[in-house]
């Protein structure tokens, strides 16, 4: 059997030209997005198939996928109602791949450099709160959610210029701008059976090795779910399984058993527990 050679880890400085295109983007959205860059050789298709439906939304979109039987991970099917996050995904290639490859193989390094870049954004000024996404700081750990659950903006910017000193400490105004919101509606709830279920309600990253709460791979706890597992190095197989599931505590808190590549606090009805 011949050996798979396994992408080298990144070093942090270079893990830092990796993330900042995506480091801004909203807890919710950014779960996604590392997700569906361990399936790189995949994008291009929905990227093409997002743009043809991209006059579609809500539960047009969500009928249509459901229509043609679309069977790409869930992650890169919560991706369609955003054409042109799968665009700049599909368009760079070697990028996308490098993402999700780190993703894989050192994901605590990848939140490490998402944090950094987001604690730069933010002492310079140019990351915070507005009207359309909450920033909690709570010293170590930034969190960006959407204002109102459900509705999710994507962030335009320059990572030249909000992850830079300003210059004599003037900040650029509008450095970060919003397109229009997308309304994730009720057929992309997660449900118990069926349906296009990619989970979106009330995600939250707060680390991608810690435990996962409320939520079974692939099923409904509490009305959420976790994106299913990024397919796996076979130097990964001991401690990243598609067969990861929960099992009850004694305190009945529900806990998954392995380590997850990405892992996400939920809450119910759209709210963050």
């Amino acid at each position: 059997m011949l050996a798979v050679a396994q992408p080298a880890a990144l070093a942090s400085p270079q893990l830092d030209q990796i993330v900042p295109r995506i480091a801004l983007y909203p807890d919710p959205l950014l779960a996604q997005v590392l997700t569906a860059s361990t399936y790189w050789d995949q994008i291009p298709e929905p990227a093409t198939w997002a743009d043809q439906h991209s006059y579609l939304m809500g539960d047009a979109l969500a009928a249509a996928i459901q229509e043609d039987h679309l069977t790409w991970d869930p992650s890169i099917l919560a991706l369609l109602p955003f054409p042109s996050v799968l665009d700049m995904m599909a368009r760079d290639p070697a990028w996308t791949q490098q993402l999700g490859n780190a993703v894989l193989t050192e994901r605590d390094a990848v939140m490490d450099a998402v944090q950094r870049m987001r604690h730069k954004a933010k002492e310079f000024g140019y990351l915070q709160p507005n009207s359309y996404d909450n920033v909690v700081d709570d010293g170590a750990y930034i969190e960006i959610l959407p204002v109102i659950p459900g509705v999710v903006y994507v962030p335009q910017y320059d990572p030249l210029v909000v992850f830079a000193r300003p210059a004599h400490g003037l900040v650029i105004g509008g450095a970060i701008r919003f397109g229009p919101g997308i309304t994730i509606s009720a057929a992309f709830e997660p449900r118990g059976g069926g349906g296009v279920n990619p989970c979106w309600y009330g995600l939250r990253i707060r680390s991608l090795s810690t435990t996962g709460r409320g939520c079974e791979l692939g099923q409904t706890v509490n009305m959420m779910c976790i994106p299913t597992l990024p397919r796996a190095s076979s130097d990964l197989a001991s401690n990243i399984t598609s067969s990861a599931r929960l099992f009850t505590a004694g305190n009945h808190t529900p806990r998954l058993r392995q380590r997850l590549p990405l892992t996400l606090e939920c809450g119910s009805g759209g709210r963050p527990l």
